[in-house]
C-alpha cells in the first residue's frame, strides 16, 4: 500500500487528535531513519500504523492477535501487523 493511501486510510479510522499524533510520529520516525541509515519507507509505515486499532476494545485487539497468530503481550505491535496482512 502506498504511503499516501495508507495515510488516507488512517485518517478515516482515527479521531483528529490521534491522527495528528500519528503524523507527528511519522515525521519523527523519518528523521530517525535518515539519521541512523534505516529504511525510511518502513519507518513511515510503522509510525502510521502504530495506533491503528486504538479505537478497538481490548477483546477486539486480542481477536486480531489470535487471528494473525501474534503474541497478545505485544498488542500495539499486533495492531500494525494485523492491519498490513
Amino acid at each position: 500500500m502506498e504511503l499516501d493511501t495508507l495515510r488516507t486510510q488512517m485518517e478515516k479510522r482515527m479521531d483528529s487528535q490521534r491522527f495528528l499524533h500519528v503524523l507527528g510520529c511519522e515525521q519523527e520516525a523519518t528523521r530517525l531513519a535518515v539519521r541512523f541509515g534505516a529504511d525510511e519507507a518502513k519507518a513511515r509505515r510503522g509510525a502510521l500504523l502504530h495506533d491503528v486499532t486504538k479505537s478497538l476494545d481490548r477483546a477486539e485487539q486480542l481477536q486480531l492477535c489470535e487471528k494473525y497468530d501474534i503474541l497478545p503481550d505485544i498488542v500495539e505491535g499486533c495492531e500494525a501487523s494485523c492491519y498490513t496482512r
